[in-house]
């Protein structure tokens, strides 16, 4: 997968995750949940397999910080929407709104970008036509 257990100690406790998430299934579908979500936001510009399919070093840390937000915040609504800790709905509003700005492409995330499909065989065709012309005055 994407995320180890070892990100996750950065940003929760171990034993507060394991409240959350009593099971390591429950733990992964949260995070292909996300994992998903956020793909959905950043597939138009940037290749988001390349982007998850990386491991160790290759990742880039933002998006394995804001990842593990959102798997952070499915996790506590798994459990009662209105328990939602201030702080884990402050950290997973921040990272929807990181992704929604990679998604209008304002910032410049350094992620690989998608490459345009080849078009070796397949003929260039325009579609359209000329302005009408207008060769009589009444």
């Amino acid at each position: 997968m994407f995320l180890t257990l070892e990100d996750y100690h950065a940003i929760i406790d171990s034993q507060e995750l394991s409240h959350l998430a009593p099971t390591d299934a429950i733990r992964l579908k949260a995070e292909k949940m996300a994992i998903q979500k956020i793909k959905k936001q950043i597939s138009r510009q940037y290749d988001a397999e390349a982007v998850f399919s990386a491991i160790g070093d290759e990742r880039d840390d933002t998006i394995v910080e804001y990842t593990i937000y959102y798997v952070l915040y499915i996790l506590y609504n798994r459990i009662a929407k209105v328990k939602v800790p201030d702080d884990r709905f402050e950290q997973y509003t921040e990272a929807r709104a990181f992704f929604e700005n990679i998604r209008k492409d304002e910032i410049d995330a350094d992620l690989p970008r998608k490459t345009p499909p080849e078009q070796q065989d397949s003929p260039i065709i325009r579609f359209g036509s000329n302005p009408k012309r207008k060769s009589h005055k009444f």
